[in-house]
C-alpha cells in the first residue's frame, strides 16, 4: 500500500492499494474484530487490530513509524495516546512575527538614515 499526504482545498491522508491488498486488509480487520471481545479493553492502550505494510509514503523509511489500526479502549484515545498536531506551534509564529518586525524597523532606519 502507498500513503499520500495531500493539501489543497482539503488536507488528509490517502491510503492507496491494489484490490488484493485492500481486500487482505479488510479480511484482517474483519477476522480480528470477530475475535476481539465485545467490551472495550480495560488496558489503557487501545488494542491493535491490524498493521498495514506500507511500500511508499512520507514515512516508509522510518523504522519508528507504522500504520496500525486499533480498537477504542475504555479510556478516550486523546488521554492515552500522546497525539499532537504536526504543524507549527503558536510560539514559533510569534517568534517569526517578532523577527519580521525587527527586520522591518531595521530596514526603515536604514532607508531614513540614507537621506
Amino acid at each position: 500500500m502507498k500513503l499520500f499526504l495531500f493539501t489543497g482545498r482539503e488536507s488528509g491522508l490517502m491510503v492507496v492499494g491494489s484490490r488484493s491488498a485492500l481486500q487482505a486488509l479488510a479480511t484482517t480487520l474483519t477476522e480480528s474484530l470477530a475475535a476481539a471481545p465485545g467490551e472495550p479493553s480495560p488496558s489503557s492502550w487501545p488494542a491493535q487490530v491490524a498493521v498495514a505494510s506500507v511500500e511508499r509514503g512520507p514515512f516508509r523509511d522510518s523504522k519508528y513509524w507504522q500504520l496500525s489500526l486499533h480498537l477504542e479502549g475504555a479510556a478516550p484515545a486523546e488521554q492515552v495516546v500522546p497525539l499532537h498536531a504536526s504543524g507549527r506551534r503558536w510560539w514559533l509564529d510569534l517568534l517569526i512575527f517578532a523577527l519580521a518586525i525587527v527586520g522591518l524597523v531595521s530596514l526603515v532606519r536604514g532607508v531614513l538614515s540614507a537621506f
